[in-house]
This record gives C-alpha cells, structure tokens and sequence, in this order.
C-alpha cells in the first residue's frame, strides 16, 4: 500500500479569516473539504464549499494537518515549490472561499434539473456494472461522493464571475462530461481486473 502525502501548515492569529471558515465546517471534513478544493483548483474549477463564512478573532496558532487521499490533489501539491506550499494553499483557500461568497443566491433550476437527470441515468448505467458485497458498496459510496462533487464543482464554476446572467448561459451548455466513466475506473479499477481474471480462470 503507497505511503499517504501528509502535509502540515499553521494558521497564523493573521488568518483569522481562514481560521473561522475552518470552524464553521461540519466535524470531521476539513481534510475532506481541502482535498475537493485542491483537486478542483488543479482543473481550474472552484469547489463548492457548503457552510457559513465568518472571521475569528485568535491570538494563538492553529496547526493543520492534511492527508492528501486524492492523486490529482497531491500531484497538484507537489508541483508546488517547496518552500511555497503554505503560502500557495492559504491563498487557494482564500480563493474558493472567495468565490463560494460572491455567487448567485439563485441558479437556473431547469438546467440543474436536466444536468442531474443526465447524472442519474449514466451513474445508473455505470452501477449496474458493479457486483454486490461490503467492499463494492463502500467503493459505491466513494464513487458518489467524489461523481457529485465534481459535478457540484462543475455547476459551481459557471457562476464563478458571480454574474447570474451569465452564469446561468454557461450553465445551459454545461454538457454531460465523461469524468464520470474517468471516476468509475479509478475507484473500481483493481476491483473489476480481480473479477475479469476471475472469470477467465472459470
């Protein structure tokens, strides 16, 4: 099993901006919520972040500690000079926070409603690939979780000038993409190669 990239930075009594964003997050998803936003960041995208803004008053340190479960997220990392790693992901967390607080309050629903009847039918298709036991269903629920961020990530990104208007056009010819077949065979991969050499050995 690979070793996981782990990196650690601190946040600074300066950062009390980043510091009560962290705090109005659900426990137990901050590296969760880094992680989506550095692989979004990576594609040029903004994450959606779904939680409350505010500033903190601090006077001490809050150390930070990120395990980078996604390859995307950690290849994006380590592209970063070393030196600048913390200065680089304060200013990317900076920026999708940004960004999440200057959207649209609205979307156009009937495209929303068009995109996820599209999202159904192909996450549909793609399940009835999967066989049943504890293992497919944890890797099915992984599968959800990271197909529905991106495409909360990508509905996001057509709103990121926080204009509505045009926003709601980029969102009209927002069509189907094929990260979802890209997900399935990432998550699935070792999985669906056992159950191929399986079958040829019958």
């Amino acid at each position: 099993m690979a070793k996981e990239k782990v990196i650690h930075f601190v946040l600074s009594p300066e950062d009390g901006d980043l510091i009560g964003w962290l705090r109005s997050l659900p426990k137990r998803s901050f590296n969760k919520t880094v992680n989506q936003i550095l692989v979004s960041e990576s594609r040029g995208e903004i994450a959606l972040l779904p939680c409350t803004f505010s500033s903190a008053e601090v006077t001490k340190e809050v150390q930070c500690r990120i395990v980078l479960r996604d390859e995307k997220a950690e290849k994006f990392v380590l592209s970063m000079p070393y030196g600048e790693i913390t200065r680089r992901l304060k200013e990317i967390l900076r920026r999708h926070i940004k960004a999440n607080q200057t959207k649209p309050k609205e979307v156009d629903v009937r495209q929303l409603v068009r995109l996820f009847q599209n999202f159904r039918t192909k996450m549909s298709a793609l399940e009835a690939e999967i066989y049943e036991g504890p293992e497919w269903d944890r890797l099915l629920c992984d599968f959800y979780d990271e197909a529905l961020q991106r495409l909360f990530s990508s509905v996001s990104g057509c709103y990121q000038t926080g204009d509505q208007i045009s926003g709601d056009a980029r969102l009209a010819k927002l069509q189907d993409e094929n990260f979802l077949e890209e997900i399935f065979e990432k998550i699935f991969a070792d999985e669906l190669q056992n159950a191929e050499n399986f079958g040829q050995e019958e």
